[in-house]
């Protein structure tokens, strides 16, 4: 069964109790339709990173608890309020959390970025808090931070409680959420490179020697762990891994947000409720599935766009731009080169334009299907133009408007002309009456003339 013509891979939801995205239309008789991961996470997402759609999900919007995976959020807000390069003294109660950490003491000075190096490589709760208090001045000032933040990203199902994911009451994340997060995290170069980074050595500070970390995510690196991937044992390093987090407490069980990237794709998988080993072989069967039957296509560039018409403006028109790469998720048995797009100007659209405002819409399709549409916005400002704009804007009509202007014009013209004809019309056979009248009147004086003499 083909609809439009081109062929969607997608699961079959009833059977995993989840949904794939739908994008393209269904057909059954597809190799991916098949080859759907059964994952034992409580809820689970599968994300094109460049595109941000959701390619598969698993109760994405249930709220569970996030464990270390909060520390993606922390280290986000750290690197937004204060540089790398900041000495941070450690106080108590950084030194004194339990769980996670590299055994910072009281009075060590360190850098927040060997700070971040150990939050990633050894989801330090030390860390965490030494941060925290570093770019919020206080926990609780921080926390507010954190949750400021999710309100900017849209994370309607997260709220934090901490920095460093260990339980607490109201401290929850959604598995969509959390892709959603991940995504905006790698795109920090920082980030990125923190934890995608195997193994790490923090120089010698004022109180303790160098410290030796190694990465404690095992897609990483881990060629010797084994795990079960629909039925035979896989290696847990997996090709392209990027990072992210993994994370555990006894309440939020097993936890991570990988990151992988191959080629021109990227994806994230993002799972909570797992288990130990669970964590691993859902992560490696849900990117297996991604990379065999989805492709990311570039639509346009960053600051690419079109000139759009601006009515009274000092300049005529308005390049309208992305203000990100712009991709689109597609199954690989989909052809590329069906894919269109224009870009449309919202409605009312005049001047003045001030620089990066929302002027239209980039839509894309798959034969004449929308499939997305992204915001574009002012390049640059356009002022209100002064007579010379007033009168472009006046005569900038459709050709429509025109056409229909010279039609009730020439019949105007012509109800015109009937009128005087039949002015005249009626002119002339009042004159015609009156010369009878005169006529009839030297008729009537003439008899009575003759009947005299007679």
């Amino acid at each position: 069964m083909k609809k439009n013509g081109f062929i969607v891979l997608i699961a079959i939801a009833a059977m995993l109790c989840c949904q794939i995205t739908e994008s393209f239309a269904i057909d059954e008789e597809t190799e991916a339709q098949e080859q759907v991961p059964n994952i034992i996470a409580e809820a689970a997402v599968v994300m094109d990173a460049k595109s941000g759609e959701v390619l598969y999900e698993k109760n994405a919007d249930e709220i569970k608890e996030m464990a270390s995976t909060t520390k993606i959020m922390t280290a986000l807000v750290v690197l937004e309020n204060i540089p790398l390069d900041t000495v941070v003294t450690v106080d108590a109660q950084a030194a004194a959390v339990e769980g996670a950490g590299i055994g910072l003491q009281v009075g060590e000075e360190i850098s927040v970025r060997e700070l971040l190096y150990a939050l990633f490589l050894k989801s330090a709760n030390d860390s965490a808090i030494a941060l925290a208090k570093a770019a919020g001045g206080s926990m609780e000032n921080f926390v507010e931070m954190m949750n400021q933040k999710c309100e900017q990203l849209g994370l309607e199902n997260t709220n934090f409680k901490n920095p460093h994911g260990l339980h607490d009451d109201g401290h929850y994340t959604s598995a969509r959420d959390l892709a959603v997060l991940s995504k905006v995290a790698m795109q920090n170069d920082t980030i990125r490179t923190c934890a995608g980074t195997i193994s790490h050595t923090i120089p010698k500070t004022n109180v303790s020697d160098a410290r030796h970390l190694k990465n404690i995510n095992h897609l990483l690196f881990d060629s010797k762990k084994e795990v079960e991937v629909n039925g035979s044992m896989r290696s847990v390093k997996y090709e392209g891994i990027c990072g992210l987090k993994t994370g555990y407490t006894p309440e939020a069980k097993n936890c991570i947000s990988a990151v992988c990237k191959r080629g021109d794709s990227e994806y994230i998988v993002t799972l909570l409720g797992s288990s130990k080993d669970g964590k691993y072989a859902d992560t490696i069967a849900l990117l297996d599935w991604a990379f065999a039957h989805f492709s990311s296509i570039k639509i346009m560039d960053y600051m690419q766009g079109e000139a759009l018409p601006i009515k009274m403006g000092k300049n005529k028109k308005t390049k309208a731009v992305v203000q990100q790469d712009v991709y689109v998720s597609i199954p690989k048995s989909a052809d590329a080169s069906k894919i269109n797009y224009t870009i449309e100007p919202i409605e009312n659209l005049e001047a003045p334009i001030e620089r990066n405002q929302r002027i239209g819409d980039l839509k894309i399709y798959y034969e004449g299907e929308l499939l997305k549409i992204v915001p574009t916005y002012a390049k640059d400002s356009n002022e209100r133009g002064g007579v010379v704009s007033l009168l472009r804007s006046l005569f900038a009509v459709r050709s429509l408007v025109w056409v229909l202007a010279i039609v009730i014009f020439a019949l105007l013209l012509k109800l015109y002309a009937n009128r005087k004809k039949r002015i005249e019309e009626e002119r002339e056979e009042e004159r015609k009456r009156k010369a009878l009248e005169i006529e009839m009147e030297r008729v009537h004086r003439n008899m009575q003339r003759f009947a005299r003499y007679k």
